[in-house]
């Protein structure tokens, strides 16, 4: 599908890169335990409320929305959990993110 686009893959299966742009695709399920987690990360799920009850449409199939609270303990936890430094978007991205909760 992203190959039809004129997308590379940059690290299989996941993320795309095209015209200098990341594209990046995160798959989830739910554990036995019920926790969200992504699979292949099952050690560090989701925390709580990630996924709450903000659905939007996306050519008209419903998907749920990241949480600004959610995306920023991602952001800001891969050192902690793999032990990579964050990348230079995840550093700008984090900014906007906690700049949005101050303001929320």
């Amino acid at each position: 599908m992203f190959y039809a686009a004129d997308f590379e893959p940059l690290r299989p299966p996941l993320a795309f890169i095209r015209n200098g742009v990341e594209f990046e695709i995160t798959l989830i399920a739910r554990a036995a335990e019920g926790a969200i987690v992504t699979p292949g990360f099952e050690e560090w799920p989701w925390d709580a409320g990630t996924f709450a009850d903000d659905v939007r449409a996306l050519n008209a199939f419903p998907v749920r929305v990241v949480s600004v609270a959610g995306l920023l303990a991602v952001k800001t936890g891969w050192e902690a959990h793999f032990g990579e430094s964050p990348r230079l978007q995840d550093l700008a991205d984090a900014q906007i993110l906690r700049h949005l909760l101050a303001n929320d």
